[in-house]
């Protein structure tokens, strides 16, 4: 073994001094959790390349956590190795959900890793790889006033280079956010077993990112769901206010198979469920000006798991006016699939899904329609903003399909003027 040099394990500690924590290049074996009892310090190594932090213990879970009240840190120009294919461990095929990541800036709270953003402060991750996780890559959280965490320029799932492979995947989730104004900025999540990143708390920012082929394994045993999921009000701590905007989402018509091995885990889909693009529940999210491409299920899933409302999907991008539109195009079943309130018919957990703009789409050649109603979307009572359907202004652009529908005929009148559309439902028209 090749254990971390004292001087970095010490620097870490609340006895130590200096701002800078540095791990020469090298690959170090990491038998114990490194939990970083400092405010003000960087963790860095010497690049993406240069310096790995590998598991070399079965027990170990979380490889670096904050204590209580820790924040300010950033962790920088490293690898991070889960060694889940390590034979020895045992951990390559755990079940998903084990609810613990690589890095994990939670604290303990009553002897449990939980997010408490009163004790849990901000740490900035940026230029870190973290591959071959046993359960998930990194669960975020952290705020204070003026700031909060963030990733970004990282790779989860794979590494820096450009041959990207499924032999440095992730088990569970890549990334998790907690709390309140974290966000992932310009990162890629590649091969996630579950989604590639998943969303908790309010006003949580996706910028940028790259999603390639997430829900891999289908290690929850549940196949389908989304590359990026928004959760619903099932937890108190469900999504609000997301912001997921000018991310590139690729699901490479990727199904998980009905049977066999990946990765050396069993996978079963007897219903051979397809992966969506963006698959999200909870409230007052905007969508904007996200590529989402070919996807064996939908581009995006609204409300098919539980409550949303307050919804916009536009191709407007508030951060850049007047950015190049986007398409929504190539996925296997609809382009945007916004479901009703009569799912499961007569079940008592129907859920409201109200509220949904759609503005200045651009959508091509989706297999089934580009944009899909359910009957009754405009749900059952209680949800904000209950008008769901087309903005009246501005032109939407779709093509090599058959543009809008909903499950009732005639389309059900909540459904207001989609505008106009650019090109017929025929191929040769679509750019």
């Amino acid at each position: 073994m090749n254990p971390l040099p004292s001087n970095f394990t010490n620097c870490i500690l609340s006895t130590g001094s200096g701002t800078t924590c540095s791990i020469p290049s090298g690959t170090y074996d990491v038998t114990s959790t490194l939990t970083v009892e400092r405010s003000n310090i960087t963790i860095e190594g010497s690049s993406i390349t240069g310096t790995t932090l590998r598991r070399a213990s079965a027990s170990l879970q979380a490889m670096i956590v904050p204590a209580s009240g820790v924040g300010g840190v950033t962790i920088a120009y490293l690898t991070i190795d889960g060694n889940r294919y390590d034979s020895s461990l045992g951990i390559n095929c755990l079940a998903a959900n084990q609810g613990w990541g690589e890095i994990d800036w939670r604290v303990f709270v009553s002897g449990t890793r939980t997010y408490d953003e009163s004790q849990t402060g901000i740490v900035t991750i940026h230029d870190v790889a973290i591959i071959n996780a046993p359960a998930d890559g990194v669960h975020l959280g952290g705020y204070a006033s003026g700031g909060a965490s963030t990733i970004s320029y990282s790779f989860i799932g794979t590494d820096s280079s450009t041959s990207h492979t499924p032999s440095y995947a992730t088990r569970g989730t890549g990334l998790v956010l907690w709390g309140t104004s974290a966000g992932s900025y310009y990162a890629h999540y590649y091969y996630s077993g579950t989604a590639g990143l998943s969303v908790f708390g309010s006003n949580q920012i996706i910028y940028g990112n790259e999603f390639f082929q997430n829900r891999y394994e289908a290690s929850d045993g549940s196949a389908g769901g989304g590359q990026l999921y928004l959760e619903g009000p099932i937890y108190t701590s469900y999504a609000t206010a997301t912001s997921v905007a000018r991310n590139t989402i690729n699901g490479n018509n990727w199904t998980t198979p009905s049977s066999g091995t990946l990765n050396g885990c069993s996978v079963s889909n007897p219903n051979n469920n397809g992966v969506a693009g963006i698959e999200m529940s909870g409230y007052y999210h905007g969508i904007y000006n996200n590529e989402i491409s070919q996807h064996s299920g939908d581009g995006i899933s609204i409300g098919g798991g539980n409550e949303a409302g307050s919804i916009t999907i536009t191709t407007n991008n508030p951060w850049v006016p007047g950015d190049t539109p986007q398409y929504i195009s190539y996925n296997g079943h609809f382009g945007i699939w916004v479901w009703g309130t009569n799912q499961n018919s007569g079940d008592p957990n129907q859920h409201n899904v109200q509220g949904i703009e759609l503005d200045q789409l651009y959508m091509a050649n989706n297999s089934a329609h580009d944009v899909w109603f359910d009957y009754n979307v405009v749900g059952v009572g209680g949800a904000p903003n209950s008008a769901v359907g087309f903005s009246t202004t501005g032109t939407h652009h779709m093509c090599g399909t058959s543009g809008w529908s909903g499950s009732s005929s005639p389309p059900p009148p909540y459904i207001t003027n989609p505008g106009t559309y650019n090109g017929t439902p025929s191929n040769s028209s679509c750019p």
